[in-house]
């Protein structure tokens, strides 16, 4: 009878440490999501330092150890009860389309990427029951003379900004050529950089947008001053950065 007993309060013991450990952790989380600072409230001469973040889902460093992501929100909706989360930092470097073939988003290598390896690892079940399932428009670049082709709308539960997105954040179109400090990005210093090496000028990088450049086999970037390049680099090119970007519910 003792030993029942003492395996009950056993048993008791590990749910009360389970709870306090990832139940308290939804619940800031949750809460997080209702009342944090969203991007689109900053001025865009604003310094990444200062925007406000969250925690949730993981990372592997350099060592093999698990980390917080840490999230900005974007935008949110009052009305669906959703918030677009991005990646605070760079955490890695990747290709946009590995074979360097012309390509849109939709048949890219870093969309396969986010939507499989990062989305697995980086995200638990039950907060993969949070990520919504988005209709992306791809719109066509329009923003050179060559007018690359976006593609088809995809699904995605991860992926990365688009022009059109940044534009719908900073409420405006007129954005060419400005240095928008708050887009701009550095690297986490201990993520693990044994496939790819990102490349940091003065603490920052480039990181790639989904939106297509002045050619099929190209990608639109964000430049290490904050600035969007409509031109954007080919799609094989190495040391440029990655931040993922979600949609989470919070109802």
């Amino acid at each position: 009878m003792f030993k029942f007993i003492k395996l009950i309060t056993l048993n008791l013991f590990i749910l009360l440490i389970v709870f306090f450990l990832f139940g308290c952790k939804e619940e800031n989380f949750l809460n997080d999501l209702k009342v944090v600072k969203c991007l689109d409230s900053y001025d865009y001469n604003d310094s990444i330092d200062s925007l406000k973040t969250i925690k949730f889902g993981k990372y592997k460093n350099k060592k093999g150890e698990d980390k917080s992501i840490e999230w900005v929100p974007v935008i949110r909706d009052e009305e669906k009860k959703e918030v677009m989360l991005l990646s605070k930092y760079i955490l890695s470097a990747k290709y946009y389309n590995e074979s360097g073939d012309n390509c849109t988003w939709e048949d890219s290598s870093l969309r396969e990427y986010l939507n499989s390896d990062f989305y697995e690892y980086s995200f638990r079940e039950e907060e993969k029951e949070y990520i919504k399932t988005t209709v992306n428009q791809n719109y066509d670049n329009v923003y050179n003379e060559y007018e690359m082709s976006g593609g088809n709308d995809t699904e995605d539960k991860v992926f990365c900004l688009s022009i059109e997105d940044i534009k719908r954040v900073l409420k405006t179109d007129e954005v060419d050529y400005l240095e928008l400090k708050i887009l701009s990005a550095k690297t986490l210093k201990d993520y693990d950089s044994s496939e790819n090496e990102v490349l940091v000028f003065d603490d920052y990088s480039f990181y790639w947008l989904r939106t297509p450049g002045h050619y099929q086999n190209t990608a639109s970037v964000i430049d290490p001053d904050g600035s969007i390049n409509y031109y954007g680099y080919p799609v094989d090119s190495k040391g440029f950065g990655v931040r993922p970007v979600i949609w989470v519910k919070y109802n």
